[in-house]
């Protein structure tokens, strides 16, 4: 079973080498995600898996890696080029298994025809970006998938930004709540990693998943 810090340097590239601030740093906002994003793609056997926003690559790659052993693939958008994780992919061995679109979300999806297994979504954090994130991946997503939000801060609702001076912090809490009604079934799950020091609020998850047609455990929302 590999450990945070085990998995955090396999996702850097230096599965043998001791981690550096750098590296630690640079995934320090997801390091406590990682593993559990691995293991629950890995545990839906998921094949098709869609990354909204993969900057530095600290979640591509195990995404990646429970890609490649469930044979599937993974898709990532980002507006830049994200060179880091494209480095990193190439370190790990994993290109094969990966596309990456240099464009906005919107323009990805407006052209898109695939039903994921799983979406992660963790790109821009106004109401506004997640919404359309949401309902658009909702609307691509395959019966019996998942979507994941990264930053959701069930802890302070009022919080939904940290600041006055900077709005666009923090808008995943709002902008779910805003869906929710449109969504129709589903079946919602919060999700905080073991807490450490210095932990802040904002690393929990949302896990949204889509049952089946023939299931019954799930909530539906009137609009």
């Amino acid at each position: 079973m590999l450990l945070d810090d085990t998995f955090l340097q396999f996702t850097r590239g230096v599965p043998c080498a001791p981690l550096r601030s750098f590296d630690t740093d640079r995934a320090g906002d997801v390091s406590l995600c990682m593993l559990w994003l691995y293991t629950l793609a890995r545990t839906i056997y998921a094949r098709s898996i869609l990354e909204i926003g993969c900057a530095d690559g600290s979640t591509t790659l195990p995404l990646l890696k429970a890609a490649e052993e469930n044979n599937g693939n993974v898709q990532s958008v980002d507006m830049h080029n994200c060179e880091i994780a494209q480095y990193l992919v190439d370190a790990c061995g994993y290109r094969e298994f990966w596309s990456l679109y240099e464009k906005g979300s919107d323009s990805f999806f407006s052209t898109c025809t695939t039903a994921y297994d799983l979406v992660f979504i963790d790109g821009d954090h106004s109401a506004v970006a997640v919404e359309k994130d949401l309902l658009n991946s909702w609307q691509h997503l395959a019966e019996g998938g998942y979507v994941v939000l990264h930053d959701w801060s069930p802890a302070h609702p009022s919080e939904y930004w940290r600041t006055r001076e900077d709005p666009m912090s923090f808008g995943v809490g709002k902008a779910v709540q805003k869906c929710l009604p449109f969504l129709g079934k589903y079946v919602m799950l919060p999700v905080t990693p073991v807490s450490r020091p210095g932990m802040q609020k904002e690393e929990a998850f949302l896990v949204i998943h889509k049952p089946r047609l023939n299931s019954n455990a799930y909530f539906e929302c009137s609009k």
